[in-house]
């Protein structure tokens, strides 16, 4: 996160340590802090309203490190389509297992569940 604030990429607004929260809680309207559960090294998750407006719809974002792999999914849904915090951190942990196997020197094959 250092290089990526020295490089104007990141807006820090309480200091290093918390740079990664407030970059990906800006990216969501009414963002609130979700626990994807112990994935990767370092991990950070939020849900609120889906960046369209549009009354009922939601988007989520998961942040996982892994080594020195820094994963992001997103999702949105409108209204009327469903998404969840669970299925969002089923996925993250999927894509992390397959980072771990990669960077173990195996062909990714983890899947989710």
């Amino acid at each position: 996160m250092s290089k990526a604030k020295e490089m104007g990429l990141s807006r820090c607004y309480e200091g290093p340590k918390n740079c990664s929260k407030v970059c990906i809680k800006s990216r969501i309207p009414e963002a609130q802090n979700f626990d994807p559960g112990k994935i990767g090294e370092q991990r950070d998750a939020v849900s609120g309203v889906g960046t369209s407006f549009a009354e009922g719809s939601k988007s989520t974002i998961t942040q996982v490190r892994v080594g020195n792999v820094i994963m992001l999914t997103v999702s949105e849904a409108g209204s009327g389509i469903t998404t969840s915090e669970a299925a969002m951190t089923q996925y993250a942990a999927m894509l992390a297992k397959r980072v771990e196997e990669a960077r173990s020197g195996n062909a990714p094959s983890a899947a989710a569940h």
